[in-house]
């Protein structure tokens, strides 16, 4: 799958946004890890809100292995909840999450993507 950079009015301070070709609904953020501001991803959600955006990829590879799961979670409900967006995570695995909380696993599992084209193809199903 091919992938474009979104064009933001908004600061991206190092993060990455693209898009599917042909599949403007969604979105893949990328370069997030654990020290990046999270007040400073509340005026890309709204932007890419605003512009239709339905969908989220959020790539966790960049965080460490021990704050992947925080980050998860927090992550989950900033975007997914918060903002209302249907998400996907790529860059980590169900087994690093669910480690120390069992009872996610079986609401995270379906969030998390073993490939980024895996977690956008998802949302068509």
């Amino acid at each position: 799958m091919k992938y474009n950079d979104i064009k933001l009015n908004a600061l991206l301070r190092g993060l990455t946004v693209r898009s599917p070709e042909g599949k403007s609904e969604t979105a893949v953020i990328e370069n997030l890890n654990s020290r990046y501001p999270m007040s400073n991803l509340r005026p890309i959600l709204y932007v890419l809100k605003e512009a239709g955006v339905k969908n989220i990829v959020i790539d966790l590879s960049r965080f460490s292995p021990q704050s992947r799961r925080i980050g998860l979670l927090f992550l989950e409900g900033a975007v997914s909840m918060s903002s209302d967006f249907e998400t996907r995570y790529i860059g980590t695995t169900i087994d690093e999450i669910s480690v120390e909380e069992p009872h996610l696993r079986g609401y995270i599992s379906q969030k998390i993507a073993k490939s980024l084209d895996e977690a956008v193809d998802s949302f068509n199903g």
